[in-house]
């Protein structure tokens, strides 16, 4: 029920009496009845001494709200009395039933529960703890002030959905929090701690950009991609381009100009199947390949379609389907004393110190011709053996280390590896000569000795007809 004044049981008047002392002035704590004196404003109070009102101020001081000091002590017995009236104004209230406007703030220590809802009309300001706003501009505006977030947005489980840090403008989520988009959540942004994570449930993902897209290292530290609109797709390798798309193809390795030629492209085929380096024209019958095969560690080369044309060996040998082409001086292919593949010809602008071979016929009657099995195989072939060759006539010996045929790399020993049997021709060209020379030395021995029998024999007859 309303009332005014003091509660019900406390009453609008409180009377105070004191028994004076002989020269008593101050008069405070319990009177006569046990009532402890207290006041509020002393507009409201009548002291009386013996039934005489007092003046305040000229006859009594009453300031402390507790006590009243008299001017003049009192005399033995006086009575002293303290009529105290309590003060009242009409509340400042709105209608709980037509409603209306609060002037100033509201303060409410408990919950506020509405039925409607609650349309604020005014801007937040900064230091605001925690605040609802609205301008025409902003719309709703949400300001928190908090030692590790200003704005904390959770569930119904009380666990955080996404939270705004202390004085920034990022939005934070938690750990395997989802960003999802899209009616189905088709797009979903994600992280689980470590890794960030973009997916999409349906259909693909689209960057689009009028100008391009990078990829980058935090920071723009690093560059790894770069996509341009009507223009190249660049693949980086530690800021570095590798691989870039152009009008006519792709550039694999240093793309620049001016760059030494350190590139590398590998092709790895995830341990199954054949990796092939394909080139296509139009169909699969003009398609070429180049490649390792799953079946063994050799190089092989297909042209036509799959028609393999060529095979580079684990062991460095090299395999062709067929050689064609008519013969010539500039047909002849040597390994030369570097292990390199050359084009063999005899003109005098390629070699120099030229000089007469040392060696002849002797080496060549040294030689021993041997037959032999090579291998596994089971017929004999006929030729010379390296070792032996060596002691006769090294010119004609290539030497290498010995992992060429026992294809072990630790195998460094040089050892005598095969003989270069088109340099046996000038050999035994060197001893067919040799032996002209000596056959033509013994011919002219042979004629004189004739002419000297012929001699001889005219004058035996001679002889013979002079008896």
């Amino acid at each position: 029920m309303p009332y005014l004044g003091r509660s019900p049981g406390s009453g609008v008047r409180s009377r105070f009496i004191y028994a004076a002392t002989s020269g008593q002035t101050s008069f405070s704590g319990n009177d006569s009845n046990s009532v402890s004196l207290a006041y509020e404003d002393t507009l409201y109070m009548d002291v009386y001494q013996n039934g005489v009102l007092l003046k305040p101020v000229t006859d009594y001081a009453a300031t402390t709200g507790t006590s009243v000091v008299l001017t003049t002590g009192a005399t033995t017995d006086d009575v002293v009395e303290m009529i105290v009236y309590d003060t009242f104004a009409v509340a400042d209230t709105v209608s709980a039933k037509d409603g209306g406007t609060f002037a100033g703030n509201i303060a409410v220590t408990g919950n506020v529960t509405t039925t409607g809802t609650v349309e604020p009309a005014g801007d937040t300001s900064a230091g605001d703890n925690a605040a609802i706003g609205f301008t025409s501009a902003e719309g709703l505006i949400l300001t928190g002030q908090g030692s590790t977030s200003d704005i904390t947005v959770k569930n119904d489980a009380d666990a955080t959905v996404f939270t705004v840090p202390t004085g920034t403008d990022d939005i934070l989520f938690p750990d395997s929090a989802e960003i999802q988009l899209g009616a189905g959540a088709d797009l979903k942004i994600t992280s689980d701690g470590t890794n960030g994570v973009l997916r999409a449930n349906n259909g693909r993902i689209y960057l689009q950009s009028d100008t391009g897209i990078n990829l980058t290292k935090n920071g723009n530290a690093e560059t790894m991609a770069i996509a341009t609109p009507d223009g190249s797709v660049e693949l980086y390798h530690d800021n570095t381009v590798r691989f870039q798309t152009t009008s006519s193809g792709a550039t694999v390795g240093n793309t620049s100009s001016s760059g030494a030629n350190n590139g590398l492209l590998i092709i790895n085929n995830g341990g199954t199947g054949d990796a092939m380096l394909r080139f296509d024209y139009e169909n699969s019958a003009d398609r070429a390949r180049i490649g390792v095969t799953a079946s063994g560690q050799q190089l092989e080369f297909y042209t036509a379609g799959d028609n393999e044309r060529m095979r580079i060996g684990s062991d460095g040998s090299i395999f062709t389907q067929g050689i064609s082409g008519s013969a010539s001086a500039m047909s002849n292919v040597k390994i030369d004393s570097s292990n390199e593949l050359h084009k063999d010809t005899s003109a005098r602008i390629t070699k120099s110190e030229i000089a007469d071979l040392h060696i002849g016929l002797d080496e060549v009657v040294a030689l021993t011709p041997r037959k032999f099995k090579r291998g596994s195989n089971t017929a004999f072939e006929i030729g010379f053996i390296a070792d032996e060759m060596a002691s006769v006539a090294p010119e004609v010996v290539m030497r290498g280390p010995k992992s060429w045929i026992t294809n072990v790399e630790t195998d460094t020993e040089e050892i005598d590896i095969s003989i270069e049997y088109d340099k046996l021709t000038a050999l035994l060209t060197k001893a067919i000569q040799e032996l002209k020379t000596d056959l033509d030395a013994e011919k002219a021995k042979t004629t004189t000795l004739e002419t000297q029998v012929a001699d001889l024999i005219s004058r035996v007859t001679a002889l013979e007809n002079a008896q």
